[in-house]
């Protein structure tokens, strides 16, 4: 389901770059193996070789520059990071989520535009490719079920407030809006749900971490898919909402770093990162939206 043609081209384009004090970023893409091509920044740290390397995947209300901040502490620890754009901007046409078909083949795009992420890291002199890890938001996180239990390349997962049936709440989407059926929404999209991969992950790693103010993403949510998941796991609870805070970010930070075997930014370092205001406006507007779709 999530296979593609791993021997294509990459076709990877550059537009830019930027040098960032420690590191090198450069604004690029890559083609997707099912719509299109794959904007992202690679973060590359000057100077180093056999380096560690983290994809990022961002919350539904941001793009390639939410976790660029974080990014730039990490290359200052010598760590590559590749922070790939899946925003609706990204892709127009986009797959219509609001159809079980189409919440389908979103999900496929997703996961299948990781995976060749993946091949673009592993093409690169510098990355050490037995040290190559994930960290997925909201959104990111809900696609990083699926992508733990087929990529395995990835050492180390760390899963932010995800969905472990993502089927579900985009049913409930579609049932609010278009008055579709959520049984027969759910039926087609469910072979997708990160829970139905997750438990195929080990021996890699995940990191679940949750927030108990979250606007959205239930204890109900987080223990589903944390019993979906097999050891070595582990599930970390903040006093945050979904925003998350400092503590999250530190024990990510410490963790990744335990797990792909580089020293993790200081706390200096950790201090300047950042949610982008825009991601975070964008965010509080669709909370009462969100909020609306469990209660229809």
């Amino acid at each position: 389901m999530f296979e593609y043609d791993q021997d294509s081209s990459l076709d990877v384009q550059e537009a830019a770059i930027e040098r960032r004090g420690t590191a090198i970023i450069h604004d690029l893409s890559y083609a997707s193996p099912t719509l299109g091509r794959v904007s992202a920044y690679l973060v590359e740290p000057i100077g180093k070789s056999a380096c560690p390397a983290i994809i990022f995947l961002h919350w539904g209300q941001g793009d390639r520059s939410t976790f660029l901040s974080e990014a730039l502490a990490y290359a200052e620890s010598g760590v590559e990071s590749l922070l790939i754009d899946e925003s609706p901007l990204r892709h127009f046409p986009m797959p219509n989520q609001l159809t079980g078909e189409g919440a389908r083949a979103y999900v496929v795009q997703y996961v299948t535009d990781l995976r060749r992420g993946v091949d673009l890291l592993v093409s690169r002199a510098e990355v050490d490719c037995e040290r190559i890890g994930y960290v997925g938001h909201s959104l990111g996180a809900s696609m990083g079920g699926q992508f733990a239990g087929v990529e395995r390349r990835v050492k180390a997962h760390v899963l932010m407030a995800g969905y472990a049936d993502i089927s579900r709440k985009l049913a409930q989407m579609a049932s609010r809006y278009l008055n579709t059926s959520t049984e027969e929404f759910v039926r087609v999209a469910n072979v997708v749900d990160g829970v139905n991969f997750v438990g195929n992950a080990p021996p890699s790693a995940i990191l679940f971490q949750f927030a108990r103010r979250d606007e959205v993403i239930t204890a109900h949510d987080a223990e589903l898919f944390f019993k979906a998941a097999r050891e070595p796991k582990e599930i970390r609870w903040y006093d945050g909402t979904h925003e998350f805070n400092k503590q999250a970010l530190i024990d990510r930070a410490s963790w990744l770093a335990d797990h792909l075997r580089f020293s993790a930014p200081d706390t200096d370092q950790l201090s300047r990162v950042y949610l982008p205001q825009r991601d975070i406006e964008y965010w509080r507007a669709a909370v009462p939206i969100l909020r609306g779709l469990t209660k229809a």
